[in-house]
Protein backbone atom coordinates (compact mmCIF):
# COMPACT_ATOMS: atom_id res chain seq x y z
CA UNK A 1 0.00 0.00 0.00
CA UNK A 2 1.44 3.38 -0.73
CA UNK A 3 2.29 6.02 1.62
CA UNK A 4 -0.60 8.13 0.46
CA UNK A 5 -3.15 5.49 1.22
CA UNK A 6 -1.63 4.40 4.57
CA UNK A 7 -2.19 8.11 5.66
CA UNK A 8 -5.61 8.14 5.01
CA UNK A 9 -5.98 4.76 7.50
CA UNK A 10 -6.74 5.20 11.18
CA UNK A 11 -4.49 3.31 13.18
CA UNK A 12 -7.18 1.19 14.60
CA UNK A 13 -7.82 -0.28 11.46
CA UNK A 14 -4.72 -0.71 10.18
CA UNK A 15 -3.76 -2.54 13.62
CA UNK A 16 -6.84 -5.10 12.73
CA UNK A 17 -5.74 -8.59 10.68
CA UNK A 18 -6.38 -8.06 7.22
CA UNK A 19 -8.83 -10.77 7.28
CA UNK A 20 -11.23 -8.96 10.09
CA UNK A 21 -14.42 -7.64 9.46
CA UNK A 22 -15.00 -4.13 10.60
CA UNK A 23 -17.83 -1.07 10.60
CA UNK A 24 -15.85 2.01 9.44
CA UNK A 25 -16.88 5.34 8.37
CA UNK A 26 -15.75 6.52 5.24
CA UNK A 27 -14.78 10.48 4.73
CA UNK A 28 -15.42 11.68 1.48
CA UNK A 29 -13.96 14.17 -0.33
CA UNK A 30 -17.51 15.43 -1.45
CA UNK A 31 -21.17 15.88 0.02
CA UNK A 32 -24.56 16.36 -1.75
CA UNK A 33 -27.57 17.65 -0.13
CA UNK A 34 -29.23 15.22 -1.84
CA UNK A 35 -31.07 12.22 -0.94
CA UNK A 36 -31.07 13.04 3.39
CA UNK A 37 -33.00 9.66 3.97
CA UNK A 38 -29.95 7.15 3.48
CA UNK A 39 -29.19 8.09 6.90
CA UNK A 40 -32.47 6.88 8.53
CA UNK A 41 -33.68 4.67 5.36
CA UNK A 42 -30.99 2.80 4.59
CA UNK A 43 -32.54 0.83 1.67
CA UNK A 44 -30.45 -0.87 -1.46
CA UNK A 45 -32.75 1.86 -3.94
CA UNK A 46 -32.14 4.88 -1.15
CA UNK A 47 -28.27 3.96 -1.16
CA UNK A 48 -27.78 3.61 -4.11
CA UNK A 49 -28.99 7.16 -5.28
CA UNK A 50 -27.12 8.67 -2.41
CA UNK A 51 -24.06 7.01 -3.66
CA UNK A 52 -24.14 7.72 -6.95
CA UNK A 53 -25.01 11.61 -6.22
CA UNK A 54 -21.78 11.35 -4.04
CA UNK A 55 -20.21 9.72 -7.47
CA UNK A 56 -19.42 6.32 -5.73
CA UNK A 57 -21.45 3.67 -7.83
CA UNK A 58 -22.56 0.97 -5.24
CA UNK A 59 -21.32 -1.60 -7.65
CA UNK A 60 -17.86 -0.24 -6.93
CA UNK A 61 -18.52 -1.64 -3.04
CA UNK A 62 -20.04 -4.52 -3.31
CA UNK A 63 -16.91 -5.44 -5.94
CA UNK A 64 -14.78 -5.20 -3.29
CA UNK A 65 -17.49 -7.36 -0.71
CA UNK A 66 -18.13 -3.56 1.30
CA UNK A 67 -21.41 -3.36 2.54
CA UNK A 68 -22.91 -0.15 2.84
CA UNK A 69 -24.77 0.42 6.05
CA UNK A 70 -25.57 3.86 6.06
CA UNK A 71 -24.99 7.30 4.12
CA UNK A 72 -24.75 10.72 5.41
CA UNK A 73 -25.05 12.50 1.75
CA UNK A 74 -25.19 16.53 3.61
CA UNK A 75 -21.88 15.54 5.94
CA UNK A 76 -19.96 13.44 2.86
CA UNK A 77 -19.73 10.08 5.39
CA UNK A 78 -20.80 6.94 4.95
CA UNK A 79 -20.47 3.64 7.60
CA UNK A 80 -19.95 0.23 5.97
CA UNK A 81 -19.11 -3.16 6.66
CA UNK A 82 -16.12 -5.33 5.36
CA UNK A 83 -12.98 -6.68 5.98
CA UNK A 84 -9.80 -4.40 6.48
CA UNK A 85 -8.20 -5.92 3.23
CA UNK A 86 -11.34 -5.02 1.09
CA UNK A 87 -11.07 -1.33 2.49
CA UNK A 88 -7.24 -1.15 1.90
CA UNK A 89 -7.55 -2.39 -1.86
CA UNK A 90 -10.47 0.00 -1.91
CA UNK A 91 -8.93 2.82 -1.19
CA UNK A 92 -5.78 2.06 -3.09
CA UNK A 93 -7.49 1.63 -6.34
CA UNK A 94 -11.12 2.12 -7.41
CA UNK A 95 -11.53 5.37 -5.18
CA UNK A 96 -8.97 6.40 -4.06
CA UNK A 97 -9.46 10.25 -4.68
CA UNK A 98 -12.99 10.08 -3.32
CA UNK A 99 -11.93 8.79 0.02
CA UNK A 100 -9.92 11.30 2.50
CA UNK A 101 -10.08 9.24 5.05
CA UNK A 102 -11.15 5.97 6.69
CA UNK A 103 -11.75 5.44 10.30
CA UNK A 104 -13.91 3.06 13.11
CA UNK A 105 -17.22 3.51 13.92
CA UNK A 106 -17.47 4.08 17.45
CA UNK A 107 -19.45 2.31 20.06
CA UNK A 108 -21.73 4.11 22.50
CA UNK A 109 -23.43 2.53 25.55
CA UNK A 110 -26.05 3.14 28.07
CA UNK A 111 -24.12 5.23 31.06
CA UNK A 112 -25.41 3.18 33.80
CA UNK A 113 -24.23 3.02 37.51
CA UNK A 114 -38.08 10.48 45.02
CA UNK A 115 -36.24 12.82 42.56
CA UNK A 116 -39.17 15.18 41.10
CA UNK A 117 -39.71 16.89 44.56
CA UNK A 118 -36.33 17.52 44.82
CA UNK A 119 -35.65 19.49 41.38
CA UNK A 120 -39.01 21.69 42.82
CA UNK A 121 -40.78 20.45 39.58
CA UNK A 122 -44.27 19.87 41.45
CA UNK A 123 -44.72 24.28 41.72
CA UNK A 124 -43.96 23.95 37.90
CA UNK A 125 -46.85 22.10 37.13
CA UNK A 126 -49.44 24.52 39.66
CA UNK A 127 -48.64 26.80 37.14
CA UNK A 128 -50.16 24.86 34.25
CA UNK A 129 -47.15 23.26 32.44
CA UNK A 130 -46.80 19.27 32.18
CA UNK A 131 -45.25 19.47 28.81
CA UNK A 132 -48.83 19.42 26.69
CA UNK A 133 -47.56 19.50 22.71
CA UNK A 134 -43.69 19.60 23.19
CA UNK A 135 -41.82 16.72 21.18
CA UNK A 136 -39.36 14.84 23.11
CA UNK A 137 -36.84 12.29 21.46
CA UNK A 138 -35.21 9.03 23.54
CA UNK A 139 -32.51 8.46 21.33
CA UNK A 140 -31.94 4.71 23.68
CA UNK A 141 -33.04 1.14 23.76
CA UNK A 142 -36.54 1.55 22.93
CA UNK A 143 -40.00 2.43 25.09
CA UNK A 144 -42.05 -0.59 25.84
CA UNK A 145 -45.49 0.21 24.23
CA UNK A 146 -47.21 -2.09 26.76
CA UNK A 147 -46.17 -0.67 29.65
CA UNK A 148 -49.18 1.58 31.57
CA UNK A 149 -47.10 4.65 32.77
CA UNK A 150 -46.27 5.47 29.30
CA UNK A 151 -47.86 7.76 26.77
CA UNK A 152 -48.19 5.78 23.49
CA UNK A 153 -44.64 6.98 21.37
CA UNK A 154 -46.13 9.62 18.44
CA UNK A 155 -43.18 8.39 15.84
CA UNK A 156 -41.10 5.42 16.72
CA UNK A 157 -38.55 3.83 14.72
CA UNK A 158 -35.46 1.25 15.24
CA UNK A 159 -31.82 1.76 14.14
CA UNK A 160 -30.66 -1.61 15.45
CA UNK A 161 -30.07 -4.22 13.12
CA UNK A 162 -32.51 -7.03 13.66
CA UNK A 163 -34.50 -5.60 16.45
CA UNK A 164 -38.18 -4.15 16.91
CA UNK A 165 -38.62 -0.84 18.48
CA UNK A 166 -39.59 -2.59 21.56
CA UNK A 167 -37.21 -1.92 24.52
CA UNK A 168 -35.47 -5.43 25.09
CA UNK A 169 -33.09 -3.69 27.38
CA UNK A 170 -35.11 -1.62 30.20
CA UNK A 171 -32.59 1.52 30.05
CA UNK A 172 -34.84 3.27 27.77
CA UNK A 173 -38.31 2.76 29.42
CA UNK A 174 -36.84 3.84 32.42
CA UNK A 175 -35.25 7.05 30.70
CA UNK A 176 -39.16 7.56 29.27
CA UNK A 177 -40.43 7.39 32.52
CA UNK A 178 -38.66 9.71 34.33
CA UNK A 179 -39.48 12.19 31.35
CA UNK A 180 -42.94 11.93 31.11
CA UNK A 181 -44.04 9.17 32.95
CA UNK A 182 -47.87 9.08 34.14
CA UNK A 183 -48.03 6.71 37.20
CA UNK A 184 -49.30 8.12 40.77
CA UNK A 185 -47.03 7.37 42.51
CA UNK A 186 -43.96 7.50 40.10
CA UNK A 187 -44.03 10.62 37.78
CA UNK A 188 -41.88 11.66 34.90
CA UNK A 189 -41.25 15.29 35.10
CA UNK A 190 -43.25 16.54 32.00
CA UNK A 191 -45.98 14.05 32.00
CA UNK A 192 -47.84 15.33 28.88
CA UNK A 193 -44.68 15.85 26.68
CA UNK A 194 -45.03 13.78 23.46
CA UNK A 195 -42.34 10.55 23.22
CA UNK A 196 -40.10 10.43 19.85
CA UNK A 197 -38.96 6.46 20.11
CA UNK A 198 -35.51 6.48 18.48
CA UNK A 199 -34.30 3.15 19.11
CA UNK A 200 -29.93 3.33 18.88
CA UNK A 201 -29.20 0.75 21.47
CA UNK A 202 -29.40 -2.77 21.21
CA UNK A 203 -30.88 -5.55 23.67
CA UNK A 204 -27.18 -5.45 25.31
CA UNK A 205 -27.31 -1.60 25.84
CA UNK A 206 -24.97 -1.28 23.12
CA UNK A 207 -24.93 0.83 19.49
CA UNK A 208 -22.81 1.96 16.92
CA UNK A 209 -22.51 5.59 16.24
CA UNK A 210 -23.62 5.60 12.50
CA UNK A 211 -26.61 4.29 13.52
CA UNK A 212 -27.10 6.52 16.70
CA UNK A 213 -26.63 9.84 14.66
CA UNK A 214 -29.03 7.90 12.22
CA UNK A 215 -31.41 7.75 14.89
CA UNK A 216 -30.90 11.55 16.04
CA UNK A 217 -31.14 13.01 12.47
CA UNK A 218 -34.76 10.97 12.02
CA UNK A 219 -35.97 12.06 15.51
CA UNK A 220 -35.29 15.89 14.28
CA UNK A 221 -36.04 16.08 10.59
CA UNK A 222 -38.20 13.87 10.03
CA UNK A 223 -40.37 13.42 13.82
CA UNK A 224 -40.00 17.26 14.43
CA UNK A 225 -38.14 16.50 17.72
CA UNK A 226 -37.63 19.39 19.89
CA UNK A 227 -35.28 18.46 22.61
CA UNK A 228 -33.12 15.43 22.42
CA UNK A 229 -32.32 12.87 25.26
CA UNK A 230 -28.99 11.35 25.10
CA UNK A 231 -28.03 8.61 28.07
CA UNK A 232 -24.96 7.11 26.08
CA UNK A 233 -21.88 8.09 24.90
CA UNK A 234 -18.51 7.13 24.10
CA UNK A 235 -15.09 8.19 24.80
CA UNK A 236 -14.32 11.10 22.46
CA UNK A 237 -12.63 9.81 19.22
CA UNK A 238 -10.12 12.20 17.29
CA UNK A 239 -11.94 12.02 13.59
CA UNK A 240 -13.38 13.28 11.16
CA UNK A 241 -16.53 11.89 11.70
CA UNK A 242 -16.75 13.01 15.26
CA UNK A 243 -15.93 16.82 13.91
CA UNK A 244 -18.98 16.33 11.15
CA UNK A 245 -21.18 15.06 13.48
CA UNK A 246 -20.25 17.46 15.57
CA UNK A 247 -21.39 20.22 13.02
CA UNK A 248 -24.12 19.07 12.60
CA UNK A 249 -25.37 19.30 16.38
CA UNK A 250 -24.14 22.93 16.45
CA UNK A 251 -26.58 23.48 13.18
CA UNK A 252 -29.47 22.11 14.90
CA UNK A 253 -28.68 23.89 18.12
CA UNK A 254 -28.78 27.03 16.58
CA UNK A 255 -32.15 26.28 15.01
CA UNK A 256 -33.60 25.97 18.03
CA UNK A 257 -33.19 21.99 19.26
CA UNK A 258 -32.21 21.68 22.26
CA UNK A 259 -29.86 18.04 23.30
CA UNK A 260 -29.57 16.89 26.67
CA UNK A 261 -26.59 13.79 27.32
CA UNK A 262 -24.96 12.38 30.31
CA UNK A 263 -21.90 13.32 31.46
CA UNK A 264 -20.22 9.66 31.62
CA UNK A 265 -19.95 7.79 34.60
CA UNK A 266 -15.74 7.49 34.96
CA UNK A 267 -15.48 9.64 37.73
CA UNK A 268 -13.91 11.08 40.17
CA UNK A 269 -10.61 11.14 37.80
CA UNK A 270 -10.73 14.38 35.82
CA UNK A 271 -11.57 15.04 31.81
CA UNK A 272 -13.79 11.97 31.69
CA UNK A 273 -16.65 13.31 29.98
CA UNK A 274 -18.27 11.39 27.28
CA UNK A 275 -19.46 12.39 23.52
CA UNK A 276 -21.41 13.69 22.53
CA UNK A 277 -21.76 15.21 26.33
CA UNK A 278 -18.50 16.78 25.54
CA UNK A 279 -19.42 18.67 22.08
CA UNK A 280 -19.40 22.55 22.31
CA UNK A 281 -23.49 23.60 23.04
CA UNK A 282 -25.01 19.64 23.92
CA UNK A 283 -26.10 20.30 27.54
CA UNK A 284 -23.88 17.69 29.87
CA UNK A 285 -25.16 16.35 32.89
CA UNK A 286 -23.54 15.05 35.61
CA UNK A 287 -24.99 13.09 38.70
CA UNK A 288 -25.86 13.74 42.50
CA UNK A 289 -27.42 11.44 45.00
CA UNK A 290 -30.68 12.28 47.25
CA UNK A 291 -28.88 14.10 49.68
CA UNK A 292 -27.37 16.29 47.09
CA UNK A 293 -23.74 14.98 47.10
CA UNK A 294 -21.88 14.47 43.53
CA UNK A 295 -21.71 10.84 42.92
CA UNK A 296 -18.16 9.45 42.81
CA UNK A 297 -19.14 7.55 39.43
CA UNK A 298 -20.16 11.13 37.54
CA UNK A 299 -17.46 12.13 35.32
CA UNK A 300 -15.81 15.57 35.42
CA UNK A 301 -14.30 18.41 33.78
CA UNK A 302 -10.93 20.18 34.03
CA UNK A 303 -10.01 23.84 33.54
CA UNK A 304 -8.35 22.76 30.61
CA UNK A 305 -11.65 21.60 29.32
CA UNK A 306 -13.11 24.68 30.04
CA UNK A 307 -10.39 27.48 28.97
CA UNK A 308 -10.09 25.12 25.41
CA UNK A 309 -14.10 24.60 24.27
CA UNK A 310 -15.07 28.28 26.02
CA UNK A 311 -17.95 26.31 28.43
CA UNK A 312 -17.67 24.35 31.48
CA UNK A 313 -18.45 20.36 31.02
CA UNK A 314 -20.70 18.85 32.79
CA UNK A 315 -23.36 21.86 32.39
CA UNK A 316 -25.45 20.86 34.96
CA UNK A 317 -26.12 18.15 37.75
CA UNK A 318 -29.37 16.51 38.24
CA UNK A 319 -30.53 13.17 40.63
CA UNK A 320 -29.14 9.99 39.02
CA UNK A 321 -28.67 7.66 42.23
CA UNK A 322 -31.07 4.98 42.97
CA UNK A 323 -33.86 6.58 40.46
CA UNK A 324 -37.14 4.68 40.31
CA UNK A 325 -38.93 4.63 36.81
CA UNK A 326 -40.85 3.06 34.24
CA UNK A 327 -39.36 -0.54 33.99
CA UNK A 328 -40.62 -3.18 31.32
CA UNK A 329 -43.04 -5.87 33.00
CA UNK A 330 -40.83 -9.10 30.94
CA UNK A 331 -37.35 -8.16 31.54
CA UNK A 332 -35.59 -8.90 34.83
CA UNK A 333 -33.63 -6.62 36.63
CA UNK A 334 -31.69 -6.64 39.95
CA UNK A 335 -33.45 -3.16 40.39
CA UNK A 336 -36.62 -4.24 40.39
CA UNK A 337 -39.33 -3.33 43.29
CA UNK A 338 -42.19 -4.59 41.40
CA UNK A 339 -43.41 -5.57 37.76
CA UNK A 340 -43.52 -2.36 36.19
CA UNK A 341 -40.79 -0.29 37.99
CA UNK A 342 -36.58 -0.37 38.96
CA UNK A 343 -34.35 1.66 40.62
CA UNK A 344 -31.17 2.42 38.35
CA UNK A 345 -28.15 4.92 38.90
CA UNK A 346 -25.99 6.75 36.75
CA UNK A 347 -25.73 9.17 34.28
CA UNK A 348 -28.15 8.38 32.20
CA UNK A 349 -30.62 8.75 34.87
CA UNK A 350 -29.62 12.35 35.55
CA UNK A 351 -29.81 13.19 31.60
CA UNK A 352 -33.71 13.14 31.30
CA UNK A 353 -34.08 14.96 34.52
CA UNK A 354 -32.97 17.65 32.86
CA UNK A 355 -34.58 17.16 29.52
CA UNK A 356 -38.19 16.60 31.79
CA UNK A 357 -37.69 20.51 32.55
CA UNK A 358 -36.99 21.77 29.31
CA UNK A 359 -39.86 20.41 27.76
CA UNK A 360 -41.97 22.22 30.56
CA UNK A 361 -39.75 25.24 29.89
CA UNK A 362 -40.62 24.43 25.97
CA UNK A 363 -44.59 24.82 26.58
CA UNK A 364 -43.23 28.10 28.71
CA UNK A 365 -41.79 29.66 25.63
CA UNK A 366 -44.68 28.71 23.44
CA UNK A 367 -46.74 30.40 25.56
CA UNK A 368 -45.16 33.77 25.79
CA UNK A 369 -44.43 33.81 22.44
CA UNK A 370 -40.56 33.26 21.99
CA UNK A 371 -39.20 32.15 18.77
CA UNK A 372 -37.88 28.33 18.71
CA UNK A 373 -34.19 29.82 17.07
CA UNK A 374 -34.07 31.44 20.76
CA UNK A 375 -34.57 28.31 22.64
CA UNK A 376 -30.94 27.99 23.12
CA UNK A 377 -30.20 31.85 24.66
CA UNK A 378 -33.64 31.91 26.82
CA UNK A 379 -34.14 28.26 27.84
CA UNK A 380 -30.11 27.06 28.73
CA UNK A 381 -29.45 30.89 30.19
CA UNK A 382 -32.33 30.10 32.38
CA UNK A 383 -31.35 26.65 34.04
CA UNK A 384 -27.78 28.14 34.13
CA UNK A 385 -28.56 31.21 36.14
CA UNK A 386 -31.39 29.23 38.34
CA UNK A 387 -29.13 26.18 39.11
CA UNK A 388 -28.45 25.93 42.92
CA UNK A 389 -24.68 25.63 43.86
CA UNK A 390 -23.38 22.88 45.86
CA UNK A 391 -20.39 22.80 47.94
CA UNK A 392 -18.17 20.93 45.31
CA UNK A 393 -15.59 21.52 42.66
CA UNK A 394 -17.06 23.53 39.19
CA UNK A 395 -15.89 20.71 37.47
CA UNK A 396 -17.89 18.39 39.12
CA UNK A 397 -21.07 19.83 39.70
CA UNK A 398 -21.23 22.61 36.37
CA UNK A 399 -23.36 25.10 37.03
CA UNK A 400 -24.63 23.62 40.12
CA UNK A 401 -27.61 21.10 40.52
CA UNK A 402 -31.47 21.98 38.33
CA UNK A 403 -33.77 23.82 40.22
CA UNK A 404 -37.03 23.88 37.82
CA UNK A 405 -38.98 26.12 39.38
CA UNK A 406 -36.73 28.77 39.71
CA UNK A 407 -35.54 28.28 36.22
CA UNK A 408 -39.44 28.91 35.01
CA UNK A 409 -39.13 32.14 37.11
CA UNK A 410 -36.00 33.05 35.34
CA UNK A 411 -37.33 31.80 32.09
CA UNK A 412 -36.60 34.84 29.27
CA UNK A 413 -34.62 36.98 32.05
CA UNK A 414 -31.51 36.45 31.00
CA UNK A 415 -29.79 35.32 27.40
CA UNK A 416 -27.01 33.35 26.50
CA UNK A 417 -25.03 32.75 23.27
CA UNK A 418 -25.68 29.72 21.29
CA UNK A 419 -22.29 28.39 20.33
CA UNK A 420 -20.75 30.47 17.67
CA UNK A 421 -18.71 29.56 14.75
CA UNK A 422 -15.50 29.08 16.42
CA UNK A 423 -16.96 26.25 18.48
CA UNK A 424 -15.97 23.74 15.73
CA UNK A 425 -12.74 24.80 15.61
CA UNK A 426 -12.51 24.73 19.63
CA UNK A 427 -14.07 21.26 19.51
CA UNK A 428 -11.25 19.84 17.00
CA UNK A 429 -8.34 21.66 18.61
CA UNK A 430 -9.50 20.00 22.11
CA UNK A 431 -9.92 16.14 19.80
CA UNK A 432 -6.03 17.19 18.51
CA UNK A 433 -4.81 17.82 21.45
CA UNK A 434 -6.50 14.35 22.98
CA UNK A 435 -5.06 12.56 19.79
CA UNK A 436 -1.09 14.10 20.20
CA UNK A 437 -1.57 12.31 24.29
CA UNK A 438 -2.61 9.30 23.56
CA UNK A 439 0.34 8.64 20.75
CA UNK A 440 2.69 9.72 23.62
CA UNK A 441 1.14 7.75 26.83
CA UNK A 442 1.26 4.52 24.10
CA UNK A 443 4.71 5.47 23.34
CA UNK A 444 6.01 5.32 26.51
CA UNK A 445 3.60 2.20 27.18
CA UNK A 446 5.38 0.60 24.54
CA UNK A 447 8.57 1.57 25.14
CA UNK A 448 8.39 0.52 28.71
CA UNK A 449 6.74 -3.03 27.64
CA UNK A 450 10.08 -3.33 25.20
CA UNK A 451 12.67 -1.98 27.56
CA UNK A 452 11.58 -4.01 30.81
CA UNK A 453 10.08 -7.18 29.46
CA UNK A 454 11.64 -8.11 26.36
CA UNK A 455 14.80 -5.98 26.63
CA UNK A 456 14.93 -5.21 23.00
CA UNK A 457 14.96 -1.90 20.96
CA UNK A 458 12.06 -0.44 18.63
CA UNK A 459 12.88 -2.18 15.62
CA UNK A 460 13.88 -5.74 16.97
CA UNK A 461 10.85 -7.51 16.11
CA UNK A 462 11.80 -10.65 14.39
CA UNK A 463 10.98 -12.45 17.94
CA UNK A 464 7.29 -12.13 16.69
CA UNK A 465 7.26 -14.51 14.38
CA UNK A 466 4.00 -15.51 12.89
CA UNK A 467 3.39 -18.81 15.14
CA UNK A 468 0.80 -18.50 17.42
CA UNK A 469 0.53 -15.05 17.91
CA UNK A 470 -2.71 -13.51 16.01
CA UNK A 471 -0.83 -10.13 15.70
CA UNK A 472 2.27 -11.49 14.72
CA UNK A 473 1.47 -11.03 10.57
CA UNK A 474 0.31 -7.32 11.56
CA UNK A 475 3.31 -6.71 13.22
CA UNK A 476 6.05 -8.32 10.82
CA UNK A 477 3.76 -6.18 8.18
CA UNK A 478 3.93 -3.03 9.95
CA UNK A 479 7.99 -3.35 10.39
CA UNK A 480 8.53 -4.15 6.68
CA UNK A 481 6.11 -1.02 5.81
CA UNK A 482 8.56 1.00 8.41
CA UNK A 483 11.91 -0.41 7.05
CA UNK A 484 11.07 0.52 3.40
CA UNK A 485 10.40 4.03 4.43
CA UNK A 486 6.55 3.48 3.36
CA UNK A 487 5.71 4.90 6.72
CA UNK A 488 6.91 7.22 9.18
CA UNK A 489 8.56 6.43 12.31
CA UNK A 490 6.01 8.19 14.57
CA UNK A 491 3.27 5.61 12.59
CA UNK A 492 5.05 2.94 13.09
CA UNK A 493 5.70 3.50 17.13
CA UNK A 494 1.36 4.75 16.97
CA UNK A 495 0.38 1.77 15.34
CA UNK A 496 2.67 -0.83 17.37
CA UNK A 497 2.06 0.90 20.99
CA UNK A 498 -1.82 0.13 20.22
CA UNK A 499 -0.88 -3.16 19.29
CA UNK A 500 0.88 -4.33 22.22
CA UNK A 501 -0.90 -2.48 24.93
CA UNK A 502 -4.06 -4.47 23.73
CA UNK A 503 -1.97 -7.47 24.05
CA UNK A 504 -0.79 -6.66 27.62
CA UNK A 505 -4.86 -6.08 28.19
CA UNK A 506 -5.78 -9.79 26.96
Amino acid sequence: MSQEAYMKVHYEILARREDEAVKSFLILSSSTHEVKEASWNPGEKTLSKALDALGIPISSLHEKDITPIRVFPELGVISAVSKVKSILDLIEQALAKLIRRVEPVPRSKALLISSVPMIKTPFVWEQGYTGKGVKVAVVDSGIDPSHPELPRAVASRSFVEDEPVDDLDGHGTHVAGIIAGRGEIYSGIAPDASLINSKVLNKDGWGYDDDIFAGIEWAVEVAGAQVVNLSLGHTPLPSEAEIKFASKYLEWIRRGVLFVAAAGNEGPAPETIKSPAIIPGVIAVGAVDKQGLIASFSSRGSQRVEKILGEIKPTLVAPGVSIVSTFPSDISHKGKIDPLHAYLSGTSMAAPHVTGIIALLLEASAERGYPPQDNYSNIVASLIASARSLQADKYAQGHGIIDSRRALAGLGKQKIQAPGEDALDRYRNYLSILESENLNARVESMVEILQSFLGVGILAMSFLSPGGNPSASILDALRKAYQSGLITREQYIYTLAYLLDKQKKQ
